[in-house]
């Protein structure tokens, strides 16, 4: 997943893995908007991805997604983890395969700050072969 993930954002954005199947994307100088329509496309394209585990393919890949912005959302690495995992753990309980971008609270800060650096931060919730297939 990790190739995929490289293979699918910008020179200036990140994406590493956090742990287990979490990923975390920062994608610097992107609107909540086009945020969200990014992360909609990756997890129309994770669809397309084939791994292999045991020599066998998985069954599909679904991506959850929760998707924040800083400083709305958090003004420390801690605070918007926590929001990203908040949203990401929204989109599970909604079903999973989906993206769950926080509000933007009132007008409260200048608006260009809302898009200084957003974070999407996402759970594969891959499906491995039975053991008994």
């Amino acid at each position: 997943m990790g190739g995929f993930f490289q293979s699918q954002i910008r020179g200036e954005d990140v994406a590493c893995r956090v742990g287990g199947e979490e990923f975390l994307l920062i994608l610097p100088d992107t609107s909540l908007d086009v945020t969200r329509h990014r992360a909609e496309k990756l997890r129309e394209e994770s669809k397309r991805v084939s791994i292999q585990y045991g020599g066998r393919p998985l069954g599909g890949i679904t991506l959850s997604m929760g998707v924040v912005v800083f400083p709305v959302h958090g003004t420390t690495g801690d605070a918007i983890l926590r929001s990203a995992d908040a949203a990401l753990y929204q989109a599970k309980a909604q079903g999973r395969d989906r993206v769950v971008a926080k509000p933007i609270p009132g007008n409260r800060l200048d608006r260009q700050q809302w898009f200084d650096s957003l974070v999407v931060r996402m759970l594969g919730n891959q499906t491995r072969p039975s053991e008994d297939s």
